[in-house]
């Protein structure tokens, strides 16, 4: 039996000015939930975030790591100490600007075939921010090693569709709610995915006809990637990685093997050209060893079977 109605779950690291905006949001607009539950789940910042909460919002509960468990180890922890009927998984740099929470409940108390719920995420100029895509695929992979993902957007719904609700193969999990249930279904999140965890958790979900509707009634705000900008060769790394062990997971052996040559082949390239540029700015200089750090971890991956995110 659920304690409260709606589980918030929030993974935080290093942003706590964000962090207390989102919850700040979080109080000024969730008046009209009845006995919900804020979660946050500290990756060992070094901020202030933990002391900052417990002063400013003592209600919620606070889990504090004395290490970093990433995005997904962050959020089942989160998971596993929810007890609402619903379960929000939240980034802290998101902020409400309505009821968009309530609505989103509303939709799943009246609608008991919808499992999962994507609202629609604008960017900080208020503009529509990419949230949900089709399933991964070895073309997509192929695209973006050569540059060429933008032109095509073959992973992409066509933004003419962004005031529509439908069913989407993958959303982001900068804000997506979900039955409680549904992680006894088909799981929690996979911890060996790091910034694909996301869309193979709602990979699982869509195998089981449970995945996510892209809900634009409800919108959020997403300063997207205040986090990954804090540590570029974590994010970078395991952006191209995760996609290897996601083919290896989910698809047959040629898709595993063609992932694992055009990721080795994204790898190079970007290590040559932003290498080249790195003599026009820091942030070049800044992306090639990136790239760099991620050719060492693709050959423990590849050799060692080294599945480590940090």
């Amino acid at each position: 039996m659920s304690r409260h109605s709606l589980s918030i779950v929030i993974v935080n690291y290093n942003v706590k000015d964000f962090l207390l905006s989102c919850l700040a949001s979080i109080y000024r607009h969730c008046v009209n939930i009845k006995d919900y539950q804020i979660i946050v789940v500290d990756n060992n910042s070094n901020d202030g975030s933990v002391e900052a909460v417990k002063k400013e919002y003592p209600d919620t509960t606070v889990i504090a790591n004395h290490f970093n468990a990433g995005f997904s180890g962050g959020n089942n922890q989160g998971i596993e100490k929810s007890d609402g009927k619903y379960i929000f998984l939240l980034n802290p740099d998101t902020e409400l600007t309505d009821d968009a929470i309530r609505k989103m409940v509303s939709h799943l108390d009246n609608n008991p075939n919808s499992w999962m719920l994507a609202p629609k995420l604008l960017n900080s100029d208020g503009s529509i921010q990419v949230s949900v895509w089709k399933q991964p695929s070895v073309f997509y992979v192929f695209l973006e090693t050569l540059f060429l993902h933008t032109l095509f957007r073959c992973g992409s719904y066509k933004k003419k569709h962004a005031d529509k609700s439908f069913a989407a193969g993958t959303a982001s999990g900068a804000a997506l709610m979900f039955r409680k249930e549904l992680p006894g279904i088909i799981g929690l999140l996979d911890t060996n995915l790091f910034w694909m965890d996301d869309t193979e958790f709602c990979y699982r979900a869509w195998k089981k006809g449970l995945g996510p509707l892209y809900f634009p009634e409800a919108a959020i705000i997403h300063h997207s990637g205040k986090s990954s900008r804090k540590n570029p060769r974590v994010a970078i790394s395991n952006q191209v990685i995760s996609k290897i062990k996601f083919f290896r997971k989910h698809g047959n052996k040629i898709e595993y093997i063609l992932a694992s040559i055009l990721s080795l082949l994204h790898i190079i390239t970007r290590i040559i050209i932003f290498s080249c540029l790195s003599v026009s700015g820091g942030m070049y200089r800044a992306k090639a060893k990136a790239y760099i750090y991620t050719l060492k971890k693709y050959a423990r991956y590849q050799l060692f079977s080294d599945e480590s995110i940090l």
